[in-house]
């Protein structure tokens, strides 16, 4: 991996202009495959830190077989950023900025994998070994303007944004180990899409009471976001060619309220958001019947009805808070727990969903070096009238489908914990730093059928971070010396064995087993390092 930085600007007294470019490149092996249940969690002295990516089977001459790995089963991207910055003060009070970018994107992913010949669009569907690449050329640019308004009593802010993505897709089967003859680097599909992505807004923060222990404020925020989806070429989930062209309208407002007296602060709000789905969700979900021009499968936008109400007690020596949530969501894009060809989870709409919840903070200053913080997110987050077809199957060996089953009824939402918490020491004495932090998450599930085999166990773990300060000032006597800076971060420092994600299959077997996989996390790892500044 590589990358750079660099920015040339011009400082005015009213106007500032900085042009920055930024970009880089990588080159990363692959670790999205996951494994199974043992490894992940090191059962019978199984090896966590196996990787099935690549890997394939040959056989010899007299017939015996062995494991291989494809040496260049990787990811390979490389960004380039330029942007334009402009700030100019008319008034004390009155400000504009304006901002021009362009991203240029390029890559590709390389898999050596056994897969059907239909997969790469041939009209056969025995499998076969083949080495195949998908490659993406993207361009991203747009602008964004804003102009600001501040006084004592009120501050207002309007403004808006206009971008535009253009991304062209294709893939190349570059070796086939099969009989049949293909151009070189046969191209099995090419797709192209445009996202238009514009939106306008005002804001304002009105300071009702505005005195030195009192304060009430009040917020709002309207917003129109308009956006546009193209797509032409042929969609690679399923082979077939299909157009698009979807435009959404929406409306996201927010208003809260705020009230601090002496250390003690109440806030409220509510607020409606509204999300577009993905390129993913539409190639993933859409079937198009070229004879009548009709789509089925088309997902639909996600609206959430957000209510939070909040209280903090600040002190001296400590603070106490707590936040109320409920998240209502309309038509919510919830992760089914499957991915697809390049690691990325797939989602789908759930008609009626909720997240709920309260979150606990507290704090505390025990000595002048030794500090202590923490916090408990309690949630409730479920799924209603949720209706799911499932395929039996009769075992792992034979998959042999036997009927389907149905999921139907209050099940909770995938990869959502229903308890989070953190702990956080930190001490601070003469130029030495060190921090010990624990996370705490509850049990997770894979999928949305709330079922316990397929399921994230609960796991904690704890990371320590130790900094010193060298007194550079003190030993060489002079105040322009360097700052120097020791590093160090032990992660995971009691070598937890756990797996933060994974996915499942939407099947199961007779006996109530499900085809998982999970990605083991690293046991304990030590980083070390220095920073010299002039």
């Amino acid at each position: 991996m590589y990358s750079y930085y660099g920015d040339l600007g011009w400082y005015g007294n009213r106007t500032q202009v900085v042009a920055r470019f930024f970009g880089g490149s990588e080159k990363t092996g692959m670790g999205w495959d996951g494994v199974d249940y043992n490894t992940a969690y090191g059962i019978d002295g199984a090896d966590r830190r196996y990787n099935p990516a690549g890997e394939y089977t040959t056989i010899a001459a007299d017939g015996s077989d062995s494991t291989a790995y494809y040496p260049n089963q990787t990811d390979n991207y490389a960004q380039q950023h330029a942007q334009l910055f402009i700030n100019h003060r008319f008034t004390p009070r009155w400000s504009l900025s304006a901002t021009a970018h362009y991203t240029h994107g390029a890559g590709y992913y390389e898999q050596y994998k056994r897969k059907k010949l239909s997969y790469w669009g041939l009209p056969y569907s025995y499998k076969a070994y083949g080495m195949y690449r998908k490659h993406l050329d993207n361009h991203f640019f747009g602008g964004v303007l804003s102009a600001k308004y501040v006084s004592e009593a009120i501050d207002m802010q309007f403004g808006g944004a206009a971008n535009h993505y253009l991304g062209e897709h294709f893939g190349t089967l570059n070796y086939l180990e099969d009989t049949l003859v293909l151009p070189i680097n046969y191209e099995y599909y090419r797709n192209d899409a445009h996202k238009t992505d514009a939106n306008i807004y005002a804001k304002a923060n009105w300071r009702i009471i505005n005195r030195a222990q009192e304060k009430l404020s009040l917020y709002a925020d309207l917003q129109y976001r308009y956006v546009r989806y193209e797509r032409n070429g042929m969609n690679d989930e399923d082979m077939t060619e299909w157009p698009l062209k979807v435009d959404f309208h929406f409306f996201n407002p927010k208003a809260g309220l705020t009230y601090q007296n002496r250390g003690h602060l109440l806030s409220a709000s509510f607020a409606i958001a509204n999300r577009e789905p993905s390129r993913n969700n539409y190639k993933e979900n859409v079937v198009f019947d070229s004879a009548t021009g009709t789509y089925t499968g088309l997902p639909h936008a996600e609206r959430l009805y957000d209510y939070e109400l909040g209280y903090t007690y600040s002190h001296s020596r400590f603070a106490v808070g707590a936040n109320l949530y409920m998240m209502d969501y309309d038509n919510q894009l919830v992760l089914t727990g499957e991915y697809n060809d390049v690691g990325a989870y797939k989602t789908k709409n759930v008609k009626d969903s909720y997240r709920m919840g309260a979150e606990i903070t507290a704090g505390v200053k025990i000595t002048d070096w030794l500090r202590w913080d923490m916090n408990v997110v309690a949630s409730r987050n479920k799924i209603l009238n949720y209706h799911q077809y499932v395929d039996l199957y009769d075992d792992q060996d034979n998959w042999n489908w036997v009927g389907q089953d149905s999921v139907v009824g209050i099940t909770t939402i995938a990869f959502s914990p229903s308890i989070t918490a953190m702990s956080l020491f930190t001490f601070d004495v003469a130029g030495f730093t060190a921090t010990v932090q624990t996370n705490v998450v509850g049990k997770q599930y894979l999928d949305n059928t709330e079922d316990e085999h397929a399921m994230l166990r609960a796991y904690s773990a704890t990371n320590v971070n130790l900094q010193y300060q060298l007194p550079m000032q003190q030993w060489c006597k002079k105040d322009n010396a360097p700052d120097i800076r020791l590093l160090c971060q032990v992660n995971n420092i009691f070598n937890a064995k756990y797996a933060n994600n994974g996915g499942a299959e939407a099947s199961r077997f007779m006996d109530g087993s499900r085809c998982c996989w999970y990605y083991a996390q690293a046991g304990i790892n030590v980083h070390t390092g220095f920073s010299v500044t002039f």
